[in-house]
């Protein structure tokens, strides 16, 4: 009884916190196998910290990075080694120090009061400080998140979580600004200052087990508060239905329904409204070979009918090993205040917020042979409102958000290839082309990403390098389009098993001293290392 006031609570909580993506799992082919009774094996996912490029993949498949038009860019003044959990332990904590004043903290622990229930925690605090160095140049984030599911007897499941983080980041760009134009000035932390607070949530109701009228269906409803302490303000509301009629093994039919709600106000002025109301029919069909999903989006965005088509298509040349692919996706992006402050933390105060109309028109191959897993892939994007942003050039340079109608020509490819049990390559490339309507450049969005990986694990030791290359962005100075310095980045670390419960670290970071501006007059973290101890319990 206890217990399910507790996960009463928990799901009442719920209510509060915004949504997160969903996968879905699509069976090519049905098959019987003979399994022997084995016992319950309790798999407990570790939360992964904000900052992944650290994570070593050790599974032979291919993500695909080619959704958006440019890769988010987010600050990465460090990195921690995500935990792995080899064992079956149903929680860790991370607690790693370094300079200059380097701090991190991560924890995860699971429980399952019975076998239809399960409750985990996580928790995070890193932060970084190079005052020393360079005025206010420092961050803190802080993030907790509840998450809990019952599986039913019946063959459904409730599940919801919420979460909660705070960001500190620092308007230090004055710096740079100071030696462009000779001048000096100083200011104290809290005159910098600018604090994130998120809080987010989400409650699901679906099917895990095939019902009678072989329907399969799932309904969440999610909602966010998003500000910070400059009078930003932020709500979301968005609630979603999704079902699914199985007509045979290789035959589905399905129906979604999707509203999301946005309200953004600065101040006392007016708010701003984001709004989205769509029907999604689908149908797929897969054999061997081929498979296809044909379906569109019928609706409003922000009171205009829109129709957004979805065509993908997969056929395969060899089994198993060579396929080509190809689609029409049409979607409605969200560039409201939370999307764009997490890109860019700082962006000015009471910015214009919009619906970017995306269709993207892709082909590629794909395969895997010999260790070898490669995908090859081009495409061309219509967007109308792309975000930019341009630099207002004040005292303490912010950022201003501007739009414009764009095509984005994309060609890139990624592979990763296991060279010998415990070697594991991993590179990716793309470029980017983009056509404005109005402006000069795509300012501040890269146009050629690159990234090389090496992972190396043997008995105790588990070693890691990463190399990351990026372009100088474009940015308007006062003479016209320039483009600041490009990224070169080199990535240690490594991983030494002391028992089979704990575990040191150290992660050595931007090896190359690196201080490339990835917004204007807000210059990189330099060399920085972190170290510590993971342990398991």
């Amino acid at each position: 009884m206890k217990i399910f006031l507790v996960f009463s609570m928990i799901l009442f909580t719920c209510h509060f916190v915004s949504a997160q993506g969903k996968e879905q799992m699509e069976v090519i082919k049905d098959y019987k196998a003979d399994i022997p009774e084995t016992p319950r094996f309790e798999l407990n996912a570790s939360f992964l910290p904000s900052d992944t490029s650290g994570r070593k993949q050790k599974y032979n498949l291919l993500l695909r990075p080619f959704e958006v038009s440019y890769i988010t860019p987010n600050l990465k003044p460090l990195r921690m080694i995500s935990e792995e959990n080899p064992e079956n332990y149903p929680g860790f904590l991370s607690l790693g120090l370094g300079l200059p004043l380097n701090r991190a903290l991560i924890g995860h622990y699971a429980l399952s009061p019975n076998p239809q229930s399960m409750v985990s925690i996580d928790v995070e605090h890193r932060g970084m400080n190079n005052h020393k160095a360079v005025e206010n140049q420092r961050y803190s984030q802080s993030l907790g998140i509840v998450k809990a599911e019952v599986f039913t007897k019946a063959g459904y499941t409730i599940s919801g979580d919420f979460n909660y983080a705070q960001q500190n980041r620092y308007f230090y760009g004055y710096n740079q600004y100071n030696i462009e134009k000779n001048k000096t000035s100083t200011f104290l932390p809290a005159d910098v200052r600018r604090q994130f607070q998120d809080f987010g949530g989400k409650i699901s109701f679906y099917n895990h087990l095939p019902t009678v009228g072989k329907f399969d269906y799932r309904a969440d409803l999610a909602t966010y508060s998003f500000g910070d302490n400059l009078k930003n303000k932020e709500n979301g509301l968005a609630a979603q239905f999704n079902l699914a009629y199985n007509l045979s093994e290789s035959n589905v039919l399905s129906l979604g329904l999707l509203s999301d709600l946005t309200k953004y106000s600065f101040e006392t002025d007016t708010a701003q409204r984001l709004n989205q109301f769509f029907i999604a029919p689908s149908y797929s069909f897969h054999s061997d070979k081929f498979k296809i999903n044909v379906g569109a989006k019928l609706g409003l965005n922000n009171g205009q009918a829109v129709v957004l088509p979805n065509v993908e298509t997969d056929f395969q040349i060899m089994a198993d090993k060579l396929s080509i692919f190809l689609g029409v996706k049409g979607a409605i992006e969200k560039q409201n205040f939370r999307l764009l402050a997490t890109e860019n933390p700082f962006i000015a105060n009471n910015i214009s917020i919009e619906n970017a109309n995306n269709t993207d028109i892709y082909a590629g191959i794909k395969g895997q042979t010999g260790g070898i897993s490669f995908r090859i892939e081009g495409s061309h994007r219509s967007v109308d409102n792309l975000a930019l942003y341009l630099t207002n050039r004040d005292s303490i340079p912010r950022f201003d958000v501007v739009y414009d109608t764009a095509r984005i020509l994309s060609f890139g490819g990624e592979i990763m290839y296991q060279l010998q049990e415990g070697i594991n390559i991993r590179a990716a490339i793309k470029q980017r082309i983009y056509q404005l309507n109005t402006e000069l450049k795509a300012w501040h969005l890269p146009s050629f990403t690159a990234m090389f990986g090496v992972g190396y694990t043997k008995n105790k030791i588990k070693l890691n390098l990463d190399v990351n290359s990026e372009n100088g962005v474009p940015y308007l100075g006062s003479e016209g389009p320039l483009n600041l310095d490009p990224l070169i980045e080199v990535n240690l670390g490594g991983r030494y098993s002391i028992t089979k419960q704990m575990e040191a670290f150290i992660q050595l970071n931007n090896l190359l001293n690196n201080k490339r501006q990835r917004w204007q007059y807000y210059e990189n973290f330099g060399i920085n290392f972190l170290a510590g101890l993971q342990m398991r319990f």
